[in-house]
């Protein structure tokens, strides 16, 4: 969506600002400005300087004359522009009429791009210098970048000093986290700067209750890291956690048990939601940032509706950013969704593209599997019809050298029918 403005500037003004209102839609991600003029008349060099202020009258950021096009961004916006949310109303063009020869005619193009649900893919596990891992945090959000993911969360172990001033990285959104790293196990605490007040040390249980409720009442994602690894799995009870990380870093028979563990609980009627992360540390032939990834659907990538979206569950794990997307189509829902059937019967359909030669995908649900298909062309596709109260997930297999057989190649939380 485009606004064009022309604004005529009279020598009078020179050397005044002013400004212009434009009015701003509902549920807008982003807005950029681009403005020109007659730069050159006669030998005479026109300027003009360009700032804008939001529907309250603030000042969201000024460019002088120095470019022709800004943006601002929920995410992130041009240098010299706040980021932020971006409220319905009448907005403000500020107008610098710096040098004016005569009359000047400056036309200012204004686009809007609209915020909507998409996937977003990123790393919930990894460890930079702030513990022991090898790169910093810049360094981690470069590779990333260059994964093509959009988010990543730096969990050091116990401790949040890089939380407290994170950077902001054009291209990729930072989540605060910290592993909680125990002798019994370790726990992911995402989405706060400062997930715990008191030293992070737990002697029995009850301590361990007291540090994971305090992050909870926070709002922290608090989720259970690798919990049937052969070197450190968790010893405590699982039961009643919300978030559990069934997938950490390359597929091996560790994680092929919490997966299947995770499926069992889920027969049990435990809503546990799945997410997925790579302890990348340092580069390794095996162990590799992006691998897995967690692949998010929100409005946006900004920290807030990522996080929100994970305690939904609206999320899947694939093996990393290349291989298998998945995608359903059902009442505008999508995984973690919870849909009403009221004593009718629902069609669903699942979708999985970017699939592998003899890449089969699987639909399950509390009785185990209910339809498989292989990819054809690099995508599979099957439909199901939901008339009880019951889930389904979607899994894709392929062949893996580690393992030696078919395991998991990406694997989605559960669509709830009730």
């Amino acid at each position: 969506m485009k606004k064009i403005i022309k604004e005529k500037i009279n020598k009078e003004l020179e050397g005044s600002y002013y400004t212009i209102g434009f009015a701003v839609p509902k549920d807008v991600n982003k807005i950029t400005i681009k403005y020109k003029y007659p730069k050159k008349v006669d030998g005479f060099k026109n300027v003009v300087d360009l700032g804008v202020e939001n529907e309250k009258g603030e000042l969201i950021g000024w460019s002088g004359s120095n470019r022709d096009s800004i943006y601002i961004g929920l995410e992130e916006s041009d240098n010299g522009y706040l980021s932020g949310e971006i409220n319905e109303g009448l907005w403000k063009i500020i107008i610098g009429a710096y040098k004016i020869k005569d009359i000047v005619e400056v036309t200012y193009e204004i686009d809007f791009e609209f915020l909507e649900m998409t996937w977003h893919f990123g790393d919930l596990h990894m460890h930079s210098k702030a513990s022991d891992g090898k790169y910093d945090i810049f360094q981690l959000a470069n590779m990333a970048k260059k994964k093509h993911l959009n988010f990543l969360s730096a969990t050091n172990h116990n401790n949040y000093s890089e939380n407290i001033n994170l950077p902001i990285i054009k291209g990729i959104t930072l989540l605060p986290g910290v592993e909680w790293t125990h002798y019994m196990g370790h726990v992911n605490f995402i989405g706060l700067k400062k997930p715990f007040e008191k030293p992070f040390i737990a002697h029995n249980e009850s301590e361990r209750d007291e540090i994971i409720n305090y992050a909870k009442k926070l709002g922290a994602i608090v989720s259970v890291n690798h919990p049937m690894c052969r070197y450190c799995p968790y010893k405590w009870d699982l039961s009643d956690y919300e978030y559990v990380e069934i997938w950490n870093g390359p597929m091996r028979t560790d994680e092929v048990k919490a997966i299947n563990w995770w499926k069992e609980e889920l027969k049990k009627g435990h809503k546990i939601i799945a997410i997925g992360g790579s302890d990348f540390h340092r580069k390794h032939r095996v162990v590799q940032l992006g691998n897995p990834v967690t692949a998010i659907k929100s409005k946006s990538r900004c920290a807030e509706d990522l996080i929100s979206a994970v305690k939904k569950g609206n999320c899947y794990i694939t093996k990393n950013y290349k291989a298998a997307k998945l995608e359903i189509i059902c009442d505008n829902a999508t995984f973690g969704d919870t849909i009403e059937l009221n004593g009718d019967s629902k069609e669903i359909k699942f979708i999985a593209t970017d699939l592998k030669h003899n890449e089969i995908m699987t639909v399950q649900n509390s009785l185990g599997e209910v339809k498989r298909i292989k990819a054809k062309h690099g995508k599979a596709e099957l439909s199901i019809i939901a008339n009880s109260k019951d889930y389904y997930f979607v899994e894709v297999l392929g062949r893996n050298l580690l393992i030696r057989g078919l395991s998991t190649i990406a694997i989605s939380n559960p669509v709830h029918f009730i």
